[in-house]
C-alpha cells in the first residue's frame, strides 16, 4: 500500500517551477500553465511503476481541524496560500481521479490523520505500507512494515529515497523509537506548525530526557532529578 501526502507534492511542484523563473513552465494549446499538473502526473506514474497493489492520495479538507480547537495558534505563523496555488488544487484532484487513483479526504481532520489511521490499520492487517511524503511528522508511524518514500534530493536515479525505522534510529543516535518522536517534538517544539516546545530544552536535552525517562509524563514526575537548571524548571 502506498499512501501519498497529496498537498505536499502540489506545493513542491508549484514552488519548484516558480523557482525556475518566468518562461520556464509548460503550457497547453490553450495557453494554460500545466507545469504543476505535469509534475504531479509524473509523481503518480513513478509510484505506479513501483507496482503497488493499493495506492491512494490523501488530501486536507477545507476549514479548521480539531487541532485548532486544542491550540488556537496552530500553524498561525504560516503565510496565506497564494491564490494561483489554491486554484490548482481542484485541478490536481481531478487529475488524480482521472488517473484512476482513489482520493481520500475527511472533514475535521488533516490528510496526515487519514494517512496515520489507514497506515496503522493496514500494517496491522499485514500490508507493507509506504508513506510518500517529505514530512517528518510521519516518523512516528515507522515500523517493521511501514516506511516512508521521500522525494529524492538527487536529480539522477530514483525519484524517491526510502526512509525506514533504522534510518530514524540512526538519525536520533539510536536513543529513541518512532513512537517517542511525538514526545521529542513536544519537548523541542516544531516551528513548521508553530508548536512552541519547552523553553530551555533542545534536541540534545530532549534525547537525554527520553533516553532516561521514556516519555514526557515520566520526565515531569521526576523533574526534581533532571540535570540542568533550565530543563529542570
Amino acid at each position: 500500500l502506498i499512501l501519498v501526502d497529496g498537498l505536499s507534492f502540489v506545493f513542491r511542484a508549484y514552488y519548484g517551477w516558480n523557482a525556475r523563473g518566468s518562461g520556464e513552465g509548460l503550457t497547453n494549446s490553450a495557453g494554460e500553465d500545466t507545469s504543476v499538473l505535469y509534475s504531479y502526473a509524473h509523481t503518480i506514474c513513478s509510484l505506479l511503476e513501483l507496482k503497488p497493489t493499493h495506492l491512494a492520495v490523501c488530501m486536507d479538507a477545507k476549514g479548521k481541524t480539531f487541532r485548532h480547537e486544542m491550540f488556537v495558534e496552530y500553524k498561525a505563523n504560516r503565510p496565506p496560500t497564494p491564490e494561483p496555488l489554491l486554484e490548482l488544487i481542484p485541478k490536481v484532484e481531478q487529475l488524480v481521479r482521472d488517473m484512476g487513483v482513489p482520493l481520500l479526504r475527511l472533514s475535521g481532520v488533516e490528510a496526515d490523520d487519514i494517512i496515520g489511521t489507514v497506515s496503522r490499520r493496514a500494517s496491522d492487517a499485514g500490508f507493507r505500507v509506504s508513506i510518500c511524503s517529505p514530512d517528518k511528522d510521519f516518523y512516528q508511524l515507522l515500523g517493521p512494515k511501514t516506511k516512508m518514500l521521500k522525494p529524492s534530493k538527487s536529480s539522477k536515479g530514483d525519484p524517491f529515497d526510502p526512509f525506514t525505522v533504522d534510518d530514524f534510529r540512526a538519525m536520533h543516535n539510536n536513543v529513541i523509537e518512532p513512537e517517542q518522536f511525538i514526545d521529542f517534538l513536544a519537548l523541542v517544539g516544531d516551528s513548521a506548525d508553530n508548536i512552541p516546545g519547552v523553553e530551555g530544552v533542545g534536541p540534545k536535552t530532549a534525547l537525554a530526557l527520553l533516553e532516561q525517562y521514556g516519555d514526557i509524563e515520566s520526565a515531569l514526575a521526576n523533574a526534581a532529578n533532571v540535570k540542568g537548571k533550565r530543563a529542570r524548571e
